[in-house]
């Protein structure tokens, strides 16, 4: 006999993880949002329900929350890809140590080609 499944919760809205993200970026980030909770950080740790509230309460459309902070990321990450704090290779050596055995590769070995972005965090 097949295992019995879940019933979906037929009340719960349809937000995935990462809109989830996107929606407590953009509460955290409100300018109203000391008048709401106690501390900003408290908003990382609410669950759905407490941000569709908070969300609610604030007078805020979930929807377009998750839609202004996720064009305002990708935004970021397009500015800092096309113009990137530092550009080339970056020499270095590394050293493996293992039960007191040392072995170091020379930089002449091994070379990072990196591209190293700046990320804004507000």
């Amino acid at each position: 006999m097949p295992m019995p499944r879940e019933r979906p919760n037929r009340k719960a809205p349809d937000i995935d993880i990462l809109d989830r993200a996107y929606l407590r970026g953009g509460l955290s980030r409100h300018p109203d949002i000391a008048n709401h909770v106690e501390r900003v950080a408290d908003v990382e740790k609410m669950g759905m329900w407490a941000l569709l509230n908070l969300a609610k309460k604030m007078g805020v459309d979930p929807g377009e929350m998750i839609r202004k902070t996720e064009q305002e990321n990708d935004a970021l990450s397009d500015y800092s890809f096309r113009y990137p704090a530092y550009k080339g290779e970056l020499p270095f050596d590394v050293t493996f140590t293992f039960l007191g055995k040392s072995v170091t590769s020379g930089q002449s070995d091994l070379r990072a080609h990196a591209q190293v972005a700046l990320l804004r965090f507000a």
